[in-house]
């Protein structure tokens, strides 16, 4: 479990991570933060989605799946040609 976090968060954003946090204490995993990097939003929001894809490409190798095929991406393809 991960919380991505961006310095450019409002405090109130911020305060809901450690809320969240608090109340899911012991019915989870401690969330690990990761700072996003980046000084600018769109920076980070690449960042983060660049992340995100290596991160569920691994978890699907460790996994034995094959992240290739997405079969809701597919089909959205094969409605798109239509």
């Amino acid at each position: 479990m991960f919380d991505l976090v961006s310095n450019l968060e409002h405090s109130q954003i911020l305060k809901r991570f450690k809320v969240t946090d608090k109340l899911l204490s012991g019915l989870r995993p401690k969330a690990i933060t990761v700072d996003m990097a980046g000084d600018t939003a769109i920076k980070q929001l690449l960042w983060g989605s660049i992340l995100a894809d290596f991160v569920s490409i691994y978890v699907a190798i460790l996994n034995g799946v094959d992240p290739t095929p997405v079969v809701l991406v597919e089909k959205l393809k094969e409605e798109l040609v239509k």
